[in-house]
């Protein structure tokens, strides 16, 4: 005689092996956010240096600029 086995059994069996799979997948999608945030964190220390220094250089060219500028307006005003 073959096992029987009831609806209600059959309901929660099925819910418990989606709930398996859920618990899982969520591990798994879990472990993915933490590399991601990792990476993202190393990201931004190893890119905030580069950018304050761009920033610096940026200032540094328009100076530069403005007192190219300058002497050309100075030179021209001579001839």
């Amino acid at each position: 005689m073959p096992a029987e086995i009831d609806i209600d059994e059959a309901d929660v069996l099925v819910l418990s092996q989606g709930l398996q799979k859920t618990s899982k997948l969520t591990f798994q999608i879990n472990k993915s956010l933490q590399k991601i945030a990792t990476t993202s964190s190393q990201s931004s220390q190893l890119f905030t240096p580069i950018l304050a220094r761009n920033n610096v250089l940026t200032t540094l060219q328009r100076n530069i600029e403005s007192t190219l500028n300058s002497v050309a307006s100075v030179k021209g005003s001579r001839q």
